[in-house]
């Protein structure tokens, strides 16, 4: 198998020599986190974390609306 296509951050696709087709493979990425679960992680408010992606400080991922934060 090799891969054949990325369709975002979190899908990727592998294709399979023996039956000719495309799998979709679903990837857990470890280092994003959404804004609460970053909170938690550093121990201080959300409405912290959301003040510091609105400023830029953080590198930030967004998938079909939803704010996640690459560590």
């Amino acid at each position: 198998m090799y891969l054949c296509g990325v369709n975002s951050d979190l899908v990727r696709y592998l294709f399979c020599k023996t039956t000719k087709q495309c799998k979709m493979i679903k990837e857990i990425r470890q280092d994003l986190y959404t804004q609460s679960e970053y909170a938690k992680l550093k121990g201080i408010t959300r409405a912290r974390v959301n003040q510091l992606v609105k400023e830029g400080s953080l590198q930030t991922l967004t998938i079909k609306g939803a704010t996640l934060i690459k560590v």
